[in-house]
């Protein structure tokens, strides 16, 4: 049986790959059925195994070096295609939620995330740990939400990561964008539960609780771990609070990470394991700082034209830029701010 051709030594057989990475010879023909088989293939359930297969066949390939591993970006991509394959029969348009999609054009990096290897470990060590709750501070502008949107995206090996990320000026601050966000992605991991996913009209908040232990479950039968991400509690601006929704007796296989800017004081429930989560400081980076320093800049810029400074309160009418966010990127007083809250009625 052929699947693959090496660089100038000719086709590669599913006996050389079970020599050369150890998978055995009958989980390597599930994944590469014969040409002449009706059988489907088999989506790879072991990461590690996985990852072993396709850094053997790069290599094989030349296009890695021999003690050259993957790097995350590409490791991901392997992933992402498995995950499509998972779901392929699932009525998608691809293997990945809408919502995900959402995060990686208008919230992740663009050119991706930099200076975060300390909160990268720190990261991934949670989800190996026994802590159920993190909860992140951090100044404005520090980084939290491209620090997380690339943990969604590019989660580290045996972890499987859904979240959301509260922002009044895309109308997602509460907790109906915060159960619909879940559930769309809960759909692709949990292909067999789209239908009651989709038909649920009343009780969504109690499903997306239900949905996420039964998502915990099944991870944990792949020996992955579920992570839940939320950042921006301290824009939530919903009732019930998207805190309280968060669960108060998690799966053992979940864990959640929470995001926040100092400052504004979020109601907990009684007794919710968030008041007990563990802390973290993240501080800003010095690609983020400069971030802000152009920002401010360019407000500043515009502030100083009466008529870009109506332009900009047309935007804070608009829920595009809150009163607060232009006084923490101007440093303007709140009485110089006030003219720019116009009305929108």
């Amino acid at each position: 049986m052929r699947v693959a051709a090496n660089k100038g030594r000719g086709p590669l057989s599913v006996q050389k790959i079970a020599d050369g990475t150890g998978v055995s010879k009958s989980t390597l023909s599930g994944w590469f059925p014969a040409k002449t088989s009706k059988r489907k293939p088999t989506v790879p359930r072991d990461d590690d195994q996985l990852r072993t297969v396709i850094v053997f066949l790069l290599r094989e390939a030349g296009v890695l070096k021999v003690h050259q591993g993957l790097d995350r970006r590409t490791w991901q991509y392997w992933l992402n295609r498995r995950d499509a394959a998972d779901v392929a029969d699932a009525p998608v348009a691809s293997g990945r939620s809408f919502y995900t999609v959402k995060v990686r054009e208008f919230i992740a990096p663009a050119d991706g995330l930099r200076e975060r290897e300390t909160e990268w470990a720190m990261l991934t060590g949670f989800c190996a740990g026994p802590e159920r709750y993190l909860w992140i501070r951090a100044d404005p502008w520090a980084g939290k939400s491209a620090l997380l949107s690339t943990f969604l995206l590019e989660p580290p090996s045996g972890v499987t990561v859904i979240g959301f990320f509260i922002t009044d000026r895309a109308g997602e601050s509460d907790h109906r964008a915060f159960t619909d966000a879940v559930l769309d992605q809960l759909k692709v991991l949990l292909p067999d539960q789209r239908e009651t996913i989709e038909q649920e009209k009343v009780s969504r908040d109690g499903l997306c609780a239900e949905m996420l232990t039964t998502a915990a479950e099944r991870e944990a039968v792949a020996k992955r771990r579920l992570i839940l991400v939320v950042d921006g509690l301290d824009e939530d601006s919903g009732t019930p609070s998207i805190a309280s929704l968060l669960p108060v007796r998690p799966h053992e296989n979940l864990r959640v990470i929470v995001a926040s800017r100092h400052g504004p004081e979020i109601p907990i429930p009684e007794r919710h394991p968030l008041s007990a989560a563990v802390g973290y400081e993240l501080g800003k980076s010095q690609f983020a700082a400069g971030l802000e320093h152009r920002a401010r800049s360019e407000l500043r810029s515009l502030l100083a034209d009466p008529a870009y400074r109506y332009m900009v309160a047309l935007i804070t009418a608009a829920k595009g830029l809150t009163g607060r966010e232009i006084a923490e990127l101007t440093d303007l007083a709140p009485f110089e701010i006030d003219p720019l809250e116009v009305s929108s009625e």
